[in-house]
């Protein structure tokens, strides 16, 4: 299965706002039992979510990033969720201003796969008040898998390593 979300306008406003899911508010994919999804966005906003994250993506999901903006998602896991063999490829776009109460902030990685490159900022991002961007959840028999390829000069991405129980190390 895939989705395709585009903001081809100029002005980039097409927003997808104000949802409520305990995983993926804005946006929920989940893959497993022999099938996959993929998600491929390309511009506009996932803004204004509640409960879980903007984004959540599960199991054998994957979802391209190549524009657009996740900011002011308010839940337990604020920007994007990802799940045991989740892989998120962010080739630009931002990640910012979501607002975690249980883990991540901007992205909670756990067993999952995140590759990064082009002009992506992943910041002011928090965890009940303090900085938290990319929170790399550590389980050392399925780790998470994070590559950084070539970065534009004004990138910005914040790191948080925990271990299982969500405690920083």
């Amino acid at each position: 299965v895939t989705l395709n979300i585009c903001d081809c306008s100029e002005e980039q406003t097409g927003t997808i706002a104000g949802g409520h899911n305990s995983d993926g508010a804005g946006i929920y994919a989940s893959g497993g039992s022999g099938s996959t999804t993929t998600v491929n966005i390309y511009g506009g906003n996932i803004i204004d979510c509640e409960v879980g994250a903007g984004i959540g993506l599960l199991y054998d999901t994957t979802a391209n990033i190549y524009h657009g903006k996740i900011t002011g998602n308010n839940g337990g896991y604020g920007g994007v969720y990802c799940y045991y063999g989740a892989t998120l490829n962010m080739y630009g776009g931002e990640i910012s201003e979501n607002t975690a109460t249980y883990a991540g902030g901007g992205i909670w990685l756990y067993r999952s796969t995140l590759n990064v490159s082009g002009d992506v900022k992943i910041s002011g991002n928090t965890l009940n008040g303090s900085p938290n961007n990319l929170h790399i959840e550590v389980n050392e028999s399925d780790p998470a898998v994070v590559s950084i390829g070539e970065m534009a000069d004004n990138s910005d991405i914040g790191v948080t390593i925990g271990k299982a129980g969500y405690r920083e190390v």
